[in-house]
């Protein structure tokens, strides 16, 4: 935009301390130069105020322009001139010329902005404007917008993207952090430069990097210097009062500020802070309410524990309090009581609130809060320890759950509500657990007491029951349970257990093979936990993980792996050993879809260590069979073998086989055994055991391990010149695949036996890597190429396939051509139209041998 103005001439570069103006426009004035523009460059201060000074620079700069313009006629000696002299032979440059003008903030008074905009309004059409400025300047931007003679690059445009930050400080910065800490830094720091920066400067200082990157980063020396020089100092003493008192408020709305800093011009204040260089930004969904970056925010509130006493603070707090409770807003007005130690208070508010909380799946809410009451406190009132006990076992861990349950009074309770609860956590966090035999005794006892008092309690243990007896293959009790959950349901009233209750559903979908239904099903589990986020972050580990390795199956690696980055550690909190199996595994083949070997071995690591640590047998079993897989695919014969031994060894997998573990649909010891027999030379015939096994499937239902035993047989049959037979095999399992839309199982075992077959190639490339459209045009490729059964491709369509070859998905797509996602869904119908493809990574297939990618 700065570069290629498309007719603009003034470009406006506005954004906070630390975000790179002065570098950008330099970029930019080192370009034009070289591109045969007349530059001249002007960095104001203070005194720049005085107009007579301010046209001194200017007629400086105007001299070095001069100077490069080969058109220009000489002049005599300088002196000070007119602004109406100056401006007249800004207007006499014959050849492209532009005037850089930084930190034009400082030009608070009417006479220099007057300046300024007369310049703006009499500059040729050869000239350009280039503006750096941390606050709004006074130029009547509003006519320069509707004119089209105006580019404004703001905050957006100037912060890094994550994977921007992340080259930043790992490339350029030289720090070395992980991806979990990588992504934790750019969610501290929203992608600001500076902020990037200093905290890799403070990382380098630090032993505790985490956790400096945990909740320290604000308070670091390096960090809390640049705020006091750069910000905070340069604000008047009202405003730092102002800053400080509201830096308790995670959304500053003028009414609540006014609250709390005790003044009743906060609507101007916040209006006036937004377009200065104070680090802060529009809360997203509103025209009024703002937030302070988060760094920044840490900051004021460390000088506010500095200034005022802790009773201050507190006072500040409850007038927060008081301010959400107005506005009909418990839960911050909760917050701020707890933070005022008005404990009591709190407890209260909460138990008036706990049943709504606990419908709405506000778990990690509900944890946070028991954990900072006194447990005297909590113990008053008997809603709040039944409340704790589910918010510790549904958000932290099952197994203390557990303890506090049988540790507690509520066994001895006559109350059949209290009774219904008990029954309920003892069946659900024994399955949570992996206790499912005694889940399910538990479970099914309790059954014949419902309905009772606690509809809550009632649904959870149905939705748990479904959860159980599908994982021991009691499809129709599964199903039967699922349903009756669906049934108690109070419309809007609980969307924990409708979460839940899609999510078992879906869980059942997947087992089933039923890939797009399970889809479905584990979005809407996913999305209706916190229905206002446009994340993937809002739900739980339940559901989310499960969603993650179906969009894994699809092809949208991308997305798959966002949702494991946040998801994976709410699983380990849990001990869900099911969840850990499936997203672990997901992870290490989206690192190897990525061609990210180094990511790939340390999520292996990762994986069996988690297992070792929690004394987990399964998930240790599960993390040596995938490794067999890859060192298979890498070619380690020797090595697989002997991983194969060790994993055998364990006495989990009789266990295993009479269960339908998830995390074990395709993946056991009999499958790493059919490996090792199939890929070990010398190939041997399909061994007997295949067919037994790929028929017990398919009547069995369980669709994708039939469909993993198809492609592992086809192999096999290639393997040994059996082109034929392995078609036929091939056929039957790509007819499933695109009925269902797997894609990736295709690409799990590495090179094909004498190159990927046709219709192989249909379900996408082996890895992210090898989809990059390098390789060179077929004969006659080109334009004329896109012409397909329904019309050509249009130029965005093409250019969607493109990123659709590169493996992106449809939220990274998206970004990258800055459409929505629906649009781009609407794109891909219209390509798999034209090219009559049946899923997109048949279209991929189908527009490369056109010559389209």
């Amino acid at each position: 935009m700065l570069r290629h103005p498309d007719g603009a001439q003034v470009f406006l570069v506005r954004a906070p301390a630390g975000f790179g103006k002065s570098t950008l426009l330099r970029q930019v004035s080192a370009e034009l130069s070289a591109s045969g523009f007349s530059v001249g460059w002007l960095t104001l201060d203070q005194s720049d105020n005085d107009v007579t000074r301010l046209l001194s620079g200017l007629q400086a700069v105007l001299r070095g322009i001069e100077e490069q313009d080969a058109g220009a006629r000489a002049t005599p000696p300088y002196f000070q001139q007119s602004a109406a002299q100056v401006l007249a032979r800004i207007g006499q440059l014959q050849t492209p010329f532009a005037i850089f003008l930084d930190d034009v903030e400082h030009l608070a008074e009417p006479e220099p902005a007057r300046l300024l905009r007369d310049l703006i309004a009499q500059l040729p059409a050869n000239g350009r404007l280039y503006l750096g400025s941390r606050s709004l300047p006074n130029l009547h931007l509003g006519r320069l917008r509707v004119s089209g003679t105006l580019v404004e690059i703001g905050l957006p445009d100037l912060r890094f993207s994550q994977a921007e930050a992340e080259d930043y400080v790992v490339r350029k910065r030289g720090v070395a952090l992980n991806p979990d800490d990588l992504a934790r830094l750019y969610r501290m720091t929203e992608g600001w430069p500076a902020g990037l920066t200093l905290a890799s400067t403070a990382i380098g200082r630090q032993a505790d990097t985490k956790g400096l990157l945990t909740h320290l980063l604000g308070r670091d020396q390096t960090v809390t210097d640049y705020f006091a020089e750069e910000v905070f100092a340069r604000q008047t003493e009202a405003i730092q009062n102002f800053l400080l008192r509201t830096s308790i408020l995670r959304e500053l709305e003028p009414d609540l500020c006014g609250d709390v800093a005790g003044t009743g011009d906060a609507a101007a204040i916040l209006e006036a802070l937004s377009t200065s260089d104070v680090l802060m930004g529009v809360l997203e969904g509103t025209r009024t309410a703002y937030r302070y970056h988060g760094l920044f925010s840490e900051f004021l509130r460390a000088r506010l524990e500095q200034k005022f006493p802790a009773a201050e603070i507190a006072a500040m707090h409850l007038a927060a309090a008081e301010g959400y409770l107005r506005a009909a807003r418990p839960v911050p007005a909760i917050d701020h009581l707890i933070e005022a130690q008005a404990f009591e208070r709190a407890a209260q508010m909460i138990d008036a609130e706990v049943d709504h909380l606990l419908g709405q799946g506000r778990m990690r809410l509900l944890a946070r809060w028991f954990t900072r009451l006194p447990a005297e406190v909590i113990d008053t009132l008997p809603e709040l320890r039944i409340a704790r006990i589910w918010a510790t076992g549904l958000a932290k861990s099952p197994a203390a759950a557990l303890e506090m349950l049988e540790s507690s009074s509520l066994h001895a309770s006559d109350a059949a509500d209290v009774s219904a609860h008990v029954r309920a956590m003892t069946a659900t966090f024994l399955a949570m657990t992996g206790r499912l035999d005694e889940a399910y005794d538990t479970g099914k006892a309790a059954v014949p007491f419902l309905p009772s008092p606690a509809p809550f309690a009632d649904t959870l243990l149905l939705n748990t029951m479904s959860t159980v007896t599908a994982l021991m293959g009691r499809r129709q009790e599964a199903r039967r349970h699922n349903e009756n959950a669906k049934r108690s349901l109070a419309p809007g009233a609980d969307m924990f257990n409708l979460m839940y209750s899609e999510a078992g559903r879906g869980i059942l979908d997947l087992q089933e093979g039923r890939l797009r239904e399970a889809l479905a099903r584990l979005r809407i589990a996913v999305t209706e936990a916190h229905p206002k986020r446009r994340d993937l972050t809002g739900g739980n580990a339940y559901s989310a993980i499960p969603y993650a390795a179906a969009l894994y199956e699809t092809g949208e690696i991308d997305e798959a792996g966002q949702i494991l980055q946040a998801y994976l550690p709410m699983a380990l909190d849990l001990g869900l050993t099911d969840h850990l199996v499936l997203g672990y595994r997901t992870s290490v083949r989206i690192a190897e879809a990525r061609d990210e070997k180094d990511i790939m071995w340390s999520t292996l690591v990762q994986m069996e260590h988690a297992g070792v640590v929690r004394s987990d047998a399964r998930l240790v079993g599960a993390a040596q069979l995938e490794r067999l897989r890859v060192l298979l695919v890498e070619g380690e014969v020797d090595e697989a073998v002997a991983e194969f031994r060790a994993a055998e060894a364990s006495a989990l997998w009789d266990h295993v086989a009479h269960m339908r573990y998830l995390g074990h649909e395709s993946e056991d010891i009999e499958i790493a055994r059919l490996r090792l027999q199939l890929f070990v030379p010398p190939v041997k015939e399909v061994p007997r055991a295949l067919d037994v096994m790929r028929r017990g499937a398919l009547r069995d239902r369980r669709m994708q391990r039939w469909l993993k035993l198809s492609i592992l047989g086809a192999r096999n049959l290639l393997a040994l010149g059996e082109s034929g037979m392995a078609e036929k095999r091939l056929s039957e399992a790509a007819s499933f695949a695109r009925a269902q839309g797997y894609a990736r199982i295709f690409h799990e075992e590495g090179a094909w036996p004498g190159g990927t077959p046709l219709i192989v190639a249909e379900f996408g490339p082996v890895t992210a890597a090898a989809a990059k459209p390098d390789a060179a045009p077929v004969a006659g490729a080109g334009s004329q190429c896109r012409k397909t059964q329904d019309g050509p491709l249009t130029n965005k369509e093409v250019e969607v396939l493109h990123l659709l070859s590169k493996g992106l998905s449809n939220i990274s797509i998206g970004r990258a051509l800055d459409v929505s996602d629906s649009t781009v869904r609407t794109h891909l119908r219209n390509i798999n139209r034209k090219l009559e493809a049946q899923s997109r990574t048949h279209a991929v297939a189908i527009g490369q041998s056109l010559g389209l990618i």
